[in-house]
């Protein structure tokens, strides 16, 4: 897959970095202009996600472009 994604609660998370064992995942707002940056993180482990923040935005629903993705079964744990 050339441009991962994670789409949780109608919010995109894009790859931060990449570890042996994990990827930390920055929401997609992360990358915009400094002021308006959206900090929240997931950091995956195999099947296990974990949330940490709160975003600072209202999620973007496009339902309809996200028919086409790969879904998988996970525990999310919030922090």
């Amino acid at each position: 897959m050339k441009n991962p994604k994670i789409i949780l609660d109608d919010h995109e998370f894009l790859i931060y970095r990449r570890e042996v064992n994990q990827t930390t995942w920055m929401c997609n707002h992360y990358f915009n202009k400094r002021e308006v940056r959206c900090k929240v993180k997931l950091i995956t482990s195999g099947r296990v996600v974990q949330v940490f923040g709160t975003h600072t935005h209202n999620p973007k629903h496009k339902t309809e472009k996200y028919k086409n993705m790969l879904s998988q079964n996970v525990t999310i744990v919030r922090h």
